[in-house]
């Protein structure tokens, strides 16, 4: 894997860094300032899936009874929307919606 690109993320205290494989895989690093303790909400250890319309991908799966942890939105300077669902055993994915 290839580093790719870090930023920070102001109002979590914490700075992300992308790490990219030669055919497209991607992994995302997350390093919290100040955290001590992690808690259901902190968005720390979970995986993110891509896709390619953010809302509609909401609707569908709400319609199929999924929980929504976190709407689409945009982190500060961001133009990425992001959002947060859990799965049956209470896990937090992020589905991240592509630019392609």
């Amino acid at each position: 894997m290839q580093f790719v690109s870090r930023r920070e993320v102001k109002q979590n205290n914490a700075e992300i860094a992308f790490l990219q494989d030669k055919d497209g895989g991607a992994i995302e690093l997350t390093y919290w300032r100040d955290k001590k303790e992690l808690k259901e909400g902190d968005n720390f250890d979970h995986i993110a899936f891509e896709v390619s319309d953010i809302d509609s991908t909401i609707q569908d799966l709400r319609g199929h009874g999924v929980t929504i942890t976190m709407e689409p939105f945009s982190l500060q300077g961001s133009s990425s929307k992001i959002a947060f669902i859990k799965d049956p055993d209470g896990n937090w994915l992020e589905l991240i919606e592509s630019h392609k």
